[in-house]
């Protein structure tokens, strides 16, 4: 086994961007979701998905310790320039929730056996000049093999 991550983070960002009521919310359109960081210029709101931790779990029934699947935990939020949660936010929040949790899918190098948020999440940034930048979304953790 090898690249479940990356199989990971494929999967979420299909599933994300296969989204059309939640890519039509994003002013790029499917541009608007990354991993790890946004591009510079990405217009507001937008979504981005960062690896918080990933393991493996093994067959310790035989000798060979085979790994089974990889459990990951992945941050998964809305990013927006403005002073509330409300509207946008809250709308891609709800849509990141509908898109991943309690999912599983048969993928053409591996499986997401299941996915399901485990905490919400929520924070603000303010930046130069005072602008607030609001985050929302959830942790979510997807067992992959």
């Amino acid at each position: 086994m090898a690249g479940e991550i990356n199989l990971a983070a494929q999967w979420i960002y299909q599933q994300l961007s296969g989204d059309a009521a939640m890519v039509a919310t994003l002013p790029d359109g499917v541009r608007g979701i990354s991993q790890d960081v946004a591009p510079p210029g990405t217009r507001f709101p937008y979504v981005v998905f960062s690896l918080l931790d990933a393991g493996d779990t093994l067959n310790t029934t035989g000798p060979s310790q085979e790994i089974i699947w990889q459990p990951t935990l992945w941050l998964v939020k809305g990013v927006h320039k403005t002073a509330s949660t409300a509207g946008a936010l809250a709308a891609l929040e709800q849509r990141i929730f509908a898109r991943l949790h309690k999912q599983q899918a048969t993928l053409t190098d591996g499986a997401v056996w299941s996915a399901v948020r485990v905490r919400p999440f929520q924070m603000t940034e303010t930046g130069p000049g005072g602008e607030s930048y609001r985050h929302a979304g959830g942790v979510y953790r997807i067992r992959v093999s």
